[in-house]
């Protein structure tokens, strides 16, 4: 089985996002199926995976593509930047078959020039189609919806892009993901109702329990109406998604888990030599580099509690944004002790060598949460080594206390500089997320 195409890489879905384990053991099962049994392969497959933002729905959807089929068999479609069903079906105005008139939509020309091959159509915010309607006002949504009434049902999808003749596309063999926001509160909600078991721990153990309790009696009803609301034929369609998938708020331990995750991606850019004007994409551009930015475990706990279930990561990443402002404006108003070479280092925009003259170690910093003082600080030290130490010893090593000038001296404490191929460690303490 696991030799089966398609299937050897099913394993990968497990890291695929963090936490989420009733999702991942719902998708395992029905690619397992899909791909494991040659009945099933010649029948479109459909998920609806449901739940609020930044909880992975996008995240798996695009690992599942590069894991089972490959990018080059991989559509992502963004469904609130489509216009009208031509977007993606293509159109042939006036009877044209070709020429000035006529058309190929994305996906039509996608899944024609892939038949009879294994491919992922990924229709991410599915929802958006419902509200769509053509610059003459004409209601647009039954319409969208409505073409992928044949594809699911049947595997085919009528050509009517650019040149065809209304010939049959085969797309049986394509697997359907789709991503919604629909049913988000109710989601929240069951948690809400069930903190003891969903904000604990959730494997596929309580895979059953979630389907009876959540899918079944609330998501598959909240389905119908919400396709009910943009024609009543339309509630056909939610009959052809086989698999609902809903994506549960993390529990307490996955939370710092991503708070982690996210901290380190967005910190690890400062070890990259700063990019100043001469970068003519302003968004790389980066005031400062060649410096480790590390984060305390107490940091990590800090930005963990600002965790907003109907935000997911996006509520964690924005206290990486604001103690980013908050470090880049101690460095740059000099509230730092950094000799004259640490900051020519950090302000150049050339990676440091050892062998040019004036070379220094990568200065270290670290965010730090203070729960005496309920305050974020800048440290040039590691946190841990001031564990038992009074808060006044403090003064003097962090942001608004006692400001040194970058051109005050090296300094005789600073802490060891990392590689700049090592990972940025938790304050070099052993990691508390580990299961075991």
């Amino acid at each position: 089985l696991a030799r089966t195409p398609g299937m050897e890489r099913i394993h990968e879905i497990d890291y695929a996002v963090i936490g989420q384990g009733i999702a991942v053991g719902m998708l395992k099962r029905a690619l397992r199926s899909r791909f494991g049994n040659p009945a099933a392969r010649s029948k479109p497959l459909v998920l609806l995976l449901l739940g609020p933002p930044g909880h992975g729905k996008t995240c798996i959807a695009r690992n599942l593509a590069a894991s089972l089929v490959g990018v080059e068999n991989f559509l992502e479609v963004a469904c609130g930047g489509l216009r009208d069903d031509a977007d993606l079906f293509g159109s042939c105005l006036g009877g044209a078959r070709s020429g000035t008139y006529s058309s190929d939509g994305r996906l039509t020309g996608f899944l024609r020039a892939r038949q009879c091959t294994d491919t992922i159509v990924f229709m991410d915010e599915f929802e958006k189609m419902k509200g769509l309607t053509s610059a003459l006002g004409w209601e647009q949504a039954k319409k969208m919806y409505q073409a992928f009434l044949e594809p699911w049902q049947e595997g085919t999808l009528t050509d009517v892009g650019a040149a065809s003749n209304e010939a049959k596309i085969d797309c049986g063999r394509t697997v359907w993901i789709l991503t919604s926001n629909w049913g988000q509160k109710d989601i929240v909600d069951f948690a809400e109702e069930h903190p003891d078991r969903v904000h604990k721990k959730m494997d596929e153990n309580d895979l059953e329990w979630v389907k009876r309790e959540l899918i079944e009696k609330t998501l598959n009803k909240l389905l119908q109406q919400e396709f009910k609301g943009v024609n009543a034929e339309m509630q056909a369609l939610s009959r052809r998604i086989d698999f609902t998938v809903p994506f549960l708020p993390f529990t307490e331990k996955e939370r710092k888990v991503v708070a982690d995750s996210e901290l380190r991606r967005y910190f690890q850019s400062y070890r990259e030599p700063a990019v100043f004007e001469e970068e003519r994409d302003v968004a790389k551009r980066r005031s400062l580099g060649n410096l480790h930015l590390q984060h305390s475990l107490d940091f990590v706990a800090y930005a963990a509690e600002r965790y907003d279930p109907m935000e997911g990561a996006s509520s964690m990443t924005r206290v990486a944004q604001d103690v980013d402002g908050k470090f880049l404006s101690s460095v740059l108003e000099h509230q730092h002790t950094l000799s004259d070479s640490e900051y020519a280092r950090i302000r150049s925009n050339q990676a440091a060598c050892k062998s040019k003259p004036g070379y220094a170690s990568e200065p270290q910093f670290w965010a730090h949460y203070c729960e005496k003082s309920l305050q974020i600080k800048i440290l040039q030290f590691e946190p841990a080594s001031a564990v038992d130490q009074a808060e006044p010893d403090l003064e003097g090593s962090e942001v608004g206390v006692e400001h040194g000038s970058h051109t005050a001296g090296a300094r005789q404490d600073a802490v060891p500089a990392c590689s700049v191929d090592e990972e940025p460690a938790l304050s070099g303490q052993p990691n508390p997320f580990d299961p075991d």
